[in-house]
């Protein structure tokens, strides 16, 4: 066992979203496993609980970015892993005056002052280049952290399943979905000439009305069905064909299980994350706003009438995300606060 933790500090809510909480969990249950002491220190509301539910992660609620400090400071810990979009900056350099700074996130206030980040892509954020300050980067699809709990669909179910009718689709739009797009994207949809078979992946946090995505579509031709799920969404989803999702994390595990994926960004800053993805074939990435909603609706009716399209991006998607992305993250983590604490002399 390290001699002393290794503490991640990650924030989840309804604002926020839950995929930095998701990220989070797999690396540090990887380095569980890898017999690595460790802390999981969580900011934010208590949407987030369910996911940490049936972990066996020691993991802590903190009521402010202040009191996390405190808990890294009584840890003793020498190297703290962020995944978060904000952090105050004076709390941040309290902790980085003690230890090695790590960033899972690319988007991240203290940028400027983390020593190592880990990024999904080849490709980087242009506003990065303001920064006086830069740090070493860790990129490429090899780094992209896939949740153990993804399964790749095998070859010959999603050739089975792409010949039937209706075309089997998706949504997924975050574990919180805070301006409800899933009901903008459902009410688009309605509108498709084509009949659809549509699965509606709703996360722990999702506070919205489910009637009115039951409502949307009622009096359609389309088949809708509703799904709460934290653990076992992508296996729910193994008989999907196409999946429509904003960007983050999912793109690339939609990737990783072979599932091709139609991306509404929600900003178009974020479109760095998901480019690569794009160039390689494994999804097509739509404007935001009404025009992004008009043009998935004639895509989806496109992709129905012509399905060797959809086996194509199946085929691209399948072969670029290898496994065991996290494990190489987890074990990269292990090695860089093994190198600082061999720095740091004994007291």
């Amino acid at each position: 066992m390290a001699a002393t933790p290794i503490v991640f500090a990650v924030r989840g809510s309804v604002r926020d979203g839950l995929g930095h909480v998701m990220r989070c969990r797999a690396v540090a249950e990887e380095l569980a496993r890898l017999q690595v002491d460790l802390r999981l220190l969580v900011l934010g509301d208590d949407s987030s609980r369910a996911l940490l539910r049936h972990t066996g992660l020691s993991h802590e609620y903190c009521e402010s970015d202040a009191a996390l400090v405190d808990k890294v400071n009584e840890s003793c810990a020498d190297c703290v892993v962020f995944d978060m979009l904000s952090f105050d900056e004076s709390c941040f350099d309290r902790i980085k005056s003690r230890c090695i700074t790590i960033s899972l996130s690319p988007v991240f206030n203290c940028m400027d002052r983390v020593e190592h980040l880990f990024h999904r892509t080849i490709h980087d954020d242009p506003r990065w280049r303001e920064l006086n300050h830069f740090p070493t980067v860790h990129k490429g699809f090899e780094y992209a952290i896939i949740s153990e709990r993804c399964h790749r669909i095998p070859g010959p179910v999603y050739r089975s399943h792409v010949k039937r009718s209706p075309l089997s689709i998706a949504i997924s739009m975050g574990g919180s979905d805070a301006p409800n797009r899933t009901l903008s994207v459902l009410n688009e949809l309605k509108k498709a000439s084509c009949s659809l078979l549509i699965w509606v992946a709703l996360g722990e946090a999702y506070t919205h009305s489910y009637e009115d995505l039951v409502a949307a579509v009622r009096g359609t031709k389309h088949e809708v069905i509703l799904i709460k799920s934290n653990e076992s969404m992508w296996r729910v989803l193994q008989g999907s064909c196409v999946l429509i999702c904003s960007s983050g994390l999912t793109p690339y595990e939609a990737a990783f299980v072979g599932l091709p994926s139609i991306i509404l960004p929600e900003r178009q800053e974020g479109l760095f994350l998901v480019r690569e993805l794009e160039e390689k074939g494994a999804c097509r990435i739509l404007p935001s706003g009404a025009d992004g909603m008009l043009d998935l609706r004639r895509l989806i009716e496109e992709w129905e009438a012509d399905r060797s399209v959809i086996q194509a991006y199946h085929d691209a998607a399948i072969k670029l995300i290898k496994a065991h992305g996290t494990r190489r993250v987890a074990r990269a983590i292990k090695r860089l606060a093994k190198l600082v604490r061999q720095r740091i002399p004994a007291s």
